[in-house]
């Protein structure tokens, strides 16, 4: 098993599961994951039925300090995209934890 899977490769395992062409279902896919990435953008929640949950969510500001000078300054917080993945996708992958598929 690979230990990871690049979008080439789920364009190619669709195409054979649904005899849907590459090219369709490679810009299928960009369009997919560009709404995905706009919704975001818009601080929008996406939920994907018995998937999960993708969410933008913002970091609090902190104090640091300036290398050089030592002096402490305010780091602003950064938004961060979180996955919380539903009860479904979480029952599928810990009943395949002790099997041969790991």
């Amino acid at each position: 098993m690979k230990e990871r899977l690049s979008k080439k490769d789920i364009v190619k395992r669709l195409s054979a599961k649904t005899g849907l062409s590459k090219r369709f279902l490679n810009n299928f896919i960009n369009a997919l994951l560009e709404e995905m990435k706009n919704s975001l953008d818009l601080g929008e929640k996406i939920k994907i039925i018995n998937f999960g949950t993708f969410e933008v969510k913002r970091s609090k500001d902190r104090i640091g300090k300036d290398f050089k000078t030592g002096e402490p300054i305010r780091v602003p917080g950064l938004r961060k995209v979180f996955f919380y993945p539903a009860p479904e996708l979480k029952n599928l992958i810990n009943e395949k934890e002790g099997s041969d598929r790991t």
